[in-house]
């Protein structure tokens, strides 16, 4: 049996959790604040669910009936407050949220039964001891770059740091790195975060490889696809996530206003560092360009349908979803290695060095002119997402890694043998 622990926000462990109750396997699914029956229907009844952050929360149900569901609210109360100090009070560290939200986790740790314990780096702490003296498997899922990786990263144009050199980590990144060491394997979520691991002297035998994909909500969400043709239209591209620096945003601001001989328009979804704007005024003001606040997921389905080219050039990421998202809706996408996708070069779209502002405006002219190869390659796209990247994918695979962990030793070591050689991915 599995206990999930999820922590904040809607993560991968709560598909895990679906998929765990989907195969008979889960004990129990630890959640912060999630939507219970009684809070659904008093959302829907006073007609909340219209309001984006609203609609954010409902999105964290799970397929899985409630009586699995432990919600912490306390713990998301606290973590939420803690957020407000550390957006106004500089050098605040806000990693109480995380901590009351792992003494919560402890009592439940200790009463569910279990062979394994996921739990999402960052959530796991004390919890992972209980779950190790009840002799369960510590099993910790960790979705971006190595922390002392991070901010190397975003210094140096994506780069990892020399061997032997550790980046500096604040003290909620050391109790996530504390989490990972803990761990018996680490579940992550690109081949690009098991690389950062490996550099920092982790034993890959501890490591298991595992994309994600795209939840099965989404994919329902995703609106029938057309490619008008680009006769007399500008070609559309989109970026969605928050722009700042780890997200490549000033290499992509640079690169598109070296774009002067083309013609386009670009979205991008989300929040935008305020260093941006007052470093790229005309940028923003330019009539070319649309910023859109953060969306439910229904509005940016629709939104990315829209798009020719989705571009994301991040110096530093896990694997993002976002790039899943965007290929499920059948864009073309230009990105990096760094962003840990499934992208490959000339198959789905581009992929460019991190960090290259020549490189990203290379590839944007060369799609550009070269655009009648867009819709091929979108529709190409959205089946690969379709075919191996969805929920029943990442499930399949979960299973598989659940069943590895619960063999005896002798077993595990050779089908690890045979995961290193395959890369256990979706």
């Amino acid at each position: 049996m599995i206990i999930v622990s999820n922590g904040h926000h809607k993560f991968i462990t709560g598909m895990a959790a679906a998929e765990a109750y989907k195969n008979n396997v889960l004990a129990g699914f630890i959640t912060a604040g999630y939507p219970t029956p009684k809070l659904r229907r008093l959302i829907i009844g006073l007609k909340l669910d219209r309001y984006a952050p609203i609609k954010r929360l409902l999105q964290r149900q799970e397929n899985l009936p409630d009586v699995f569901v432990h919600s912490l609210w306390l713990s998301e109360l606290i973590y939420g407050i803690t957020r407000i100090i550390a957006r106004r009070v500089p050098h605040f560290e806000a990693d109480y949220g995380f901590q009351f939200y792992a003494w919560q986790a402890e009592s439940i740790v200790r009463n569910l039964p279990g062979r394994i314990y996921h739990y999402r780096s960052g959530y796991g702490r004390d919890s992972v001891q209980i779950a190790k003296q009840k002799g369960m498997v510590a099993l910790c899922d960790h979705s971006i770059a190595h922390p002392a990786a991070l901010e190397y990263l975003i210094l140096n144009g994506g780069k990892l740091p020399p061997l032997g050199q550790d980046g500096p980590i604040n003290r909620l990144w050391r109790n996530i790195l504390k989490d990972t060491d803990q761990a018996d394997y680490l579940l992550v979520n690109s081949d690009f975060v098991k690389e950062t691991f490996i550099h920092f002297g982790y034993d890959a035998s501890r490591i298991l490889v595992l994309y994600t994909g795209i939840d099965d909500r989404f994919l329902s969400l995703i609106p029938p696809r057309s490619y008008p043709s680009f006769t007399g239209r500008p070609i559309r591209l989109l970026f969605a996530g928050d722009m700042g620096a780890r997200k490549g945003g000033r290499i992509l601001l640079e690169a598109l206003m070296r774009i002067r001989d083309l013609s386009w328009q670009f979205e991008a979804i989300g929040s935008i560092d305020p260093s941006l704007r007052n470093d790229f005024p005309d940028f923003f003001t330019d009539e070319r360009v649309t910023v859109t606040g953060h969306l439910p997921w229904d509005e940016l389905a629709e939104h990315m349908n829209m798009a020719d080219i989705f571009v994301f050039p991040s110096l530093a990421e896990g694997s993002a979803r976002i790039v899943f998202m965007a290929m499920a809706c059948g864009c073309y996408v230009i990105t990096t290695p760094n962003s840990g996708s499934v992208v490959q070069d000339e198959i789905h779209g581009k992929i460019v060095a991190p960090g290259d502002v020549d490189a990203l405006e290379a590839a944007l002219r060369e799609s550009f002119l070269n655009q009648d190869m867009i819709p091929a390659v979108g529709r190409r796209n959205a089946n690969l997402i379709k075919s191996r990247y969805t929920q029943s994918h990442y499930g399949n695979g979960l299973m598989t890694i659940y069943k590895m962990l619960m063999e005896p030793p002798a077993y595990l070591a050779s089908v690890e043998k045979e995961a290193h050689s395959k890369k256990i991915e979706l």
